[in-house]
């Protein structure tokens, strides 16, 4: 029966019993979409140069949600309809308001990650379609006949799910990491937050640990009976105190040091990376995760998309005092504006 992974699984009986109805709290126009990944490729599918939208662009398989149906129903019906096959394992990865719909009859685009289904290999099924392709994330996004711009940045985030794995945020209050160490003043970052994490990202947790003895005390006792646990005290400034373990298939990092978290370059660097996706929008979304799966880190891979001169972790820190004005500058000139 089909599921959702990173949130508790959805099937088709539970569908019928609740979720989302487009009949009572969605907008009037409700749309899903299935992205298909396998092999570190997307599959998309070219719609009929007869379609009254979007006509002979690349989008993909799904279609309307009818009246009393829910999402997860139409999605598998979409599906079954178009390509033949039935999702089993699949997410919801983004939702997008049509920017080209107008103000009388909105559309919005839900679209999921398919990881699995039945029915064997998906294939045209009708004529909504007239061709379909699986495409690595560069291909798909370079394509200049996509339906929509705002998909390019979902291809790069589909393929980096590793579908056993829950989501960030079930990870963390199943460790109950935020409420063990609230003293410290525990914030979370790194890439899950910023949307920008691979399959062996982990999670970051940055605390204001004044005291190191205390702190490591704190998490010694906490977590040291925890899977992968490891706590220890760097010689190098600031001496912070580094501790990790495994909690729902995720890796937690925690990192303490001795002065206030809004001050620390790792929680800085995280605030102004979240800056710069927000004023970015999709196309430096896609940019960065492409360099990540080249293997950069997150700092680098900023650096090198928006051209930073010199250190790119120096850079960022310059660029966390600066106003939006100055980040939508920087980004003009990088091509992202």
């Amino acid at each position: 029966m089909p599921k959702q992974t990173r949130t508790p699984p959805i099937t088709a009986s539970t569908a019928r019993r609740g979720g989302s109805r487009a009949c009572c709290s969605l907008p009037v126009r409700n749309i899903v979409n299935a992205l298909f990944v396998r092999d570190g490729r997307v599959l998309l599918a070219r719609r009929s140069p007869r379609r009254v939208a979007y006509a002979g662009l690349w989008s993909f398989p799904g279609g309307h949600v009818e009246q009393n149906e829910t999402l997860i129903e139409a999605l598998v019906r979409e599906v079954r309809e178009e390509v033949g096959v039935t999702p089993t394992t699949f997410r919801l990865i983004g939702t997008i308001a049509d920017p080209n719909g107008i103000a009388t009859d909105p559309a919005t685009y839900h679209i999921y990650v398919v990881t699995a289904w039945d029915g064997g290999e998906p294939a045209l099924v009708g004529d909504e379609h007239t061709e379909l392709g699986w495409l690595t994330p560069a291909s798909a996004s370079d394509l200049p006949s996509l339906a929509l711009a705002e998909y390019r940045p979902l291809f790069h985030r589909a393929v980096a799910i590793r579908p056993e794995r829950r989501s960030y945020e079930e990870a963390v209050a199943e460790s109950g990491v935020m409420e063990e160490l609230a003293q410290f003043d525990p914030h979370i970052a790194g890439t899950p937050p910023l949307g920008l994490d691979l399959p062996d990202s982990d999670i970051d947790i940055v605390c204001f640990a004044p005291e190191a003895h205390a702190f490591t005390e704190a998490v010694w006792r906490a977590f040291s009976g925890v899977s992968g646990f490891t706590v220890k005290q760097l010689m190098r400034s600031p001496r912070p105190v580094v501790g990790s373990f495994e909690v729902a298939d995720w890796r937690i990092e925690l990192y303490g040091e001795a002065i206030p978290v809004e001050h620390q370059r790792g929680w800085r660097h995280f605030i102004v990376e979240r800056r710069l996706l927000a004023l970015g929008g999709e196309d430096l979304m896609a940019a960065i995760l492409a360099l990540r799966q080249q293997g950069m880190k997150t700092e680098p891979a900023f650096g090198t998309a928006l051209k930073l001169r010199g250190d790119p972790y120096l850079a960022l820190l310059d660029l966390s005092e600066q106003d939006d004005a100055t980040l939508v500058a920087v980004l003009r000139v990088s091509g992202f504006r």
